[in-house]
């Protein structure tokens, strides 16, 4: 929720209290950013839906982790990001 929280700080908006969700954001840190997200019902293929999550975490998250390893860089990363 913090990275939500700055992000909503660094466009200058009001943080709207929710279902708190990394879907929401992890596509943003892609070079093409998009909106992804997992669905999650009573018949979802779980396992799927665990590789599916897993692989993008290993190529977006793992990546982003090394290159902000401090709360000042990963700030002045998401400004950089909302300056485009």
């Amino acid at each position: 929720m913090l990275l939500q929280k700055v992000s909503y700080y660094l466009k200058g908006e009001k943080f709207k209290k929710g279902w708190p969700t990394i879907a929401g954001n992890i596509g943003n840190f892609q070079d093409e950013r998009r909106y992804i997200e997992w669905p999650l019902t009573l018949t979802s293929d779980l396992e799927g839906l665990r590789e599916i999550i897993n692989h993008t975490i290993e190529s977006i998250a793992n990546p982003l982790w090394d290159d902000y390893t401090q709360i000042h860089e990963l700030i002045e990363g998401l400004r950089m990001m909302i300056r485009d």
